[in-house]
């Protein structure tokens, strides 16, 4: 997916949220909500994801690698010259309300780095969208005072090692 496209479909999701956000809440003597999607919702998000780290020239400061087990993560920050600097792990859930997709996170770990031990119960949450081999997470929709943040991962895709010759 190309640059362009990504952040139409982050500005798209966005104005979903101001709408949802907006919206009034569902009287008391409507059905019942729809159960949360999280089975299907959390098999999406499952797997291994990167982004990549850049200064705004360009220059590569580091690589962040998120892997998704369950309702377990990790997340490993990697410097310029690919050695593990920081990783923490968590537990996770996936839910949606008014159509917005959110993930949450709680019992965040740091196991790695100059943190290590320190300890976040959370729980915390941000608005996501999975579309294809594109994560996005998107911060600050719910605090005025934090500016917009959107991460971009890809998917990693890893071949099947082959068997050598006999």
């Amino acid at each position: 997916m190309t640059t362009p496209r990504i952040l139409v479909t982050a500005i798209v999701l966005l104005a979903a949220v101001a709408v949802a956000r907006s919206a009034p809440s569902t009287p008391s003597d409507s059905p019942a909500p729809k159960k949360p999607i999280a089975d299907k919702s959390l098999d999406a998000v499952q797997g291994t994801w990167e982004r990549v780290v850049t200064r705004a020239d360009g220059v590569k400061l580091g690589r962040v690698v998120k892997l998704t087990n369950g309702n377990k993560e990790s997340v490993a920050y990697y410097d310029a010259d690919d050695q593990l600097v920081r990783r923490h792990t968590a537990t996770i859930s996936v839910s949606r309300k008014q159509g917005i997709r959110y993930f949450t996170y709680s019992n965040l770990e740091v196991t790695d780095g100059a943190d290590r031990g320190q300890k976040f119960p959370g729980p915390s949450s941000y608005v996501y969208k999975v579309q294809g081999d594109t994560f996005l997470e998107i911060y600050g929709l719910d605090d005025d005072d934090k500016p917009l943040q959107i991460l971009v991962w890809k998917k990693v895709v890893t071949e099947p090692k082959s068997e050598p010759p006999v």
